[in-house]
C-alpha cells in the first residue's frame, strides 16, 4: 500500500508500506476498529504507525470438505490450519454458505459447515459434503491479534513525511482507510511566537 501526501499542486510524498495479503475486513455491528464513510463498522488489519507495527485481526485461509469430520448429520467440521478465531458468535465469511452464528462459522480451531442447501432446497449432510471434495475460502476474526513491528526503513519514511500548509492531501493507493492525527513541530510554533513577539517590541 502507498500513502501518498501533497499540497493539491504538484508537491508529494510517498511513503510505501508493504501489505501483501491486503487489509482485510469483516463488517461487523459494534466493535469495530474501523468506520468507514458510510458508517459501518469493520474488524480489519491495520498499520499503526503511532505504535510502529503491523496488526493482523483477520485470518484466512482455505480448507477442502474431503479432510472434514462429520459433526453432526448436516454438519461437518474442519481444522482450521490458522491462527485461533474468535468464537462462533463472531462474523466470518465461508465461501460455500452465509456466515450463521454457531451454525455455520469459524470458532477457535474450528470451521463448521451446516444446513448447505441443495439447488432442490434440502440440504447436503456432512457425508454428502466430504465427498464433494469442495475447497472452502474462509475469512475470520482472530482471537488475538498479532502485531508485528515495522522495520526500521519503514519506521524512518514514516518519521520523514511532514505536511504541506496550508492543506495536505492524504490519499492510500488501495483505498484503504486512514485515520490521522496531526502533531504541530512544537519548537517551530514556539520559535514563530518568539519572533513575532520580538518584532512587536522592536517597533
Amino acid at each position: 500500500m502507498a500513502v501518498t501526501l501533497s499540497d493539491g499542486h504538484g508537491k508529494t510524498q510517498t511513503l510505501t508500506l508493504p501489505t501483501p495479503n491486503g487489509l482485510p475486513g469483516i463488517p461487523v455491528t459494534s466493535g469495530g476498529n474501523y468506520t468507514d464513510p458510510q458508517g459501518q463498522q469493520w474488524v480489519c488489519d491495520e498499520i499503526g504507525l503511532k505504535k510502529e507495527v503491523k496488526v493482523q485481526r483477520v485470518g484466512k485461509g482455505q480448507v477442502n470438505t474431503a479432510d472434514g469430520e462429520v459433526n453432526e448429520q448436516y454438519r461437518l467440521a474442519l481444522n482450521n490450519p490458522g491462527s485461533a478465531g474468535k468464537d462462533g458468535s463472531f462474523q466470518c465469511f465461508l465461501s460455500i454458505t452465509p456466515y450463521t452464528s454457531w451454525t455455520s462459522c469459524v470458532s477457535g480451531k474450528s470451521i463448521y459447515l451446516k444446513n448447505i442447501a441443495k439447488f432442490d432446497g434440502s440440504f447436503y449432510t456432512a457425508e454428502e459434503l466430504k465427498a464433494l471434495a469442495i475447497d472452502v475460502d474462509f475469512v475470520y476474526q482472530l482471537e488475538i491479534p498479532i502485531e508485528t513491528p515495522l522495520t526500521p526503513a519503514e519506521i524512518a519514511a514514516y518519521k520523514a513525511l511532514t505536511a504541506y500548509a496550508p492543506d495536505t492531501v492524504v490519499q492510500a493507493s488501495d483505498g484503504a482507510g486512514i485515520k490521522l492525527d496531526y502533531q504541530r513541530d512544537v519548537n517551530l510554533v514556539v520559535k514563530n511566537l518568539e519572533d513575532a513577539i520580538a518584532s512587536m517590541t522592536t517597533t
